[in-house]
């Protein structure tokens, strides 16, 4: 016989009444998660396209960088930072990096030893050809990334780094930092490898495993206790992008016999999503990327979504960000107790979709054309959540 708790107030025994309330009601009711959108807003357009953002804190001040160029496809990138000094509320510029002769993308903040680190990987002269000529040369072995360093009032000239092919999910535990990066090979099926690497110092790196199954993008972030969580977009464009999150034990050399079939090791998530953010809180972790509608090569209504995925549960859809067309590519940053900063790129301002083809020779060989054409800026959204509480 379950025990009840029962709470007898005296207005309620002066009544006649009672108020009962069972223990493990009240403690499924103190586990309820939840996340809501406070407000969502645009902060940095100038006709160029803005993207792939990140988040970082500093000495009270709040930096957000981002991919600044021409437009998706175009080799000019530079890194833009825009700073705040009243918790993300207004924004100003504060520097501006390019490297002459490479396209530099998918910059990365982290505040590390004290210090304020910024990373991105730049592209050479290879020719692209279309979104899977970004690939191939993001995962080529002449792409390299960068390193800098916050000093006063400016960042540290680009310094190469050693030992990974390129810096794309950042995160950081226990005086140490990690990295995943991917290669491709476009002549072999799956094209696209994903593994992990591991830094003391940000400059020299060592590769700690190869993740057992197909990948490029990768976001990843830390437990506590130093379990490593990772949302791994999927390779190949046949198969639907549909991603794996993956859970990764200490000392990061391999992962779980996936024999074992338990979720909370590997799972491949029955949704479509591109541009992968993860963010672990206890007992559950915070999704975000690129959803729409249709097949891989059909798709419309781009959009960003918000997801939840709890220990043992499948993937909560809570809602989409005001966005569309090119998108997605979010970064979080916790600002206070329950409140949290959520930085994504945006065209829907610009361009959120292609006219109806009025014949077959209307539909465009790139389904890509209406999102890669186009300006992107930036916006902010700030959260409020309870999760694992």
């Amino acid at each position: 016989m379950k025990k009840i708790l029962c709470i007898l107030p005296l207005a309620c025994l002066v009544m006649g009444n009672s108020l009962c309330v069972s223990a493990e009601t009240a403690k499924m009711e103190k586990k309820m998660n939840e996340v809501r959108v406070i407000r969502a807003r645009k902060i940095y357009s100038d006709g160029c396209h803005n993207a792939f953002t990140t988040l970082a804190a500093k000495d009270g001040a709040i930096y957000l960088a981002f991919r600044s160029a021409v437009n998706h496809m175009a080799k000019d990138g530079s890194i833009r930072v825009l700073k705040s000094s009243d918790n993300g509320e207004n924004w100003k510029p504060f520097a501006l990096i390019s490297k002459p002769g490479y396209d530099l993308r998918d910059p990365h903040l982290m505040n590390f030893k004290g210090e304020l680190h910024l990373f991105c990987f730049g592209l050479g002269s290879v020719e692209q050809t279309g979104q899977a000529g970004v690939f191939a040369q993001a995962a080529a072995q002449e792409n390299v990334s960068f390193h800098m360093v916050l000093q006063g009032d400016s960042f540290s000239p680009p310094e190469l780094v050693n030992g990974i092919p390129m810096i794309w999910g950042l995160a950081q535990f226990n005086g140490e930092l990690f990295s995943t990066a991917y290669t491709a090979d476009y002549n072999v099926d799956p094209p696209c490898k994903v593994a992990l690497y591991s830094s003391t110092d940000g400059t020299n790196w060592s590769k700690r495993m190869d993740f057992p199954f197909p990948g490029n993008e990768a976001a990843i972030d830390f437990d506590k206790d130093g379990t490593l969580w990772a949302l791994v977009r999927d390779s190949s464009y046949g198969c639907g992008c549909i991603p794996t999150i993956c859970r990764i034990d200490p000392p990061y050399n391999r992962l779980p016999d996936l024999s074992t079939k338990k979720w909370d090791y590997v799972k491949a998530l029955q949704v479509r999503l591109t541009g992968p953010m993860i963010k672990r809180f206890p007992g559950a972790c915070l999704l975000v990327g690129r959803m729409w509608d249709g097949g891989m090569l059909q798709r419309r209504n781009l959009r960003t979504d918000i997801f939840l995925i709890e220990d043992g549960g499948d993937v909560q859809y809570l809602r989409t960000l005001p966005s569309g067309g090119d998108t997605s590519y979010a970064a979080f940053l916790e600002v206070g107790k329950h409140r949290g900063l959520l930085s994504y790129y945006s065209s829907h301002e610009h361009k959120m979709d292609l006219p109806i083809p009025e014949r077959p020779e209307d539909v465009p060989a790139d389904p890509a054309a209406a999102e890669h054409s186009t300006p992107a800026d930036i916006f902010l959204a700030e959260l409020s959540y309870r999760i694992g509480e």
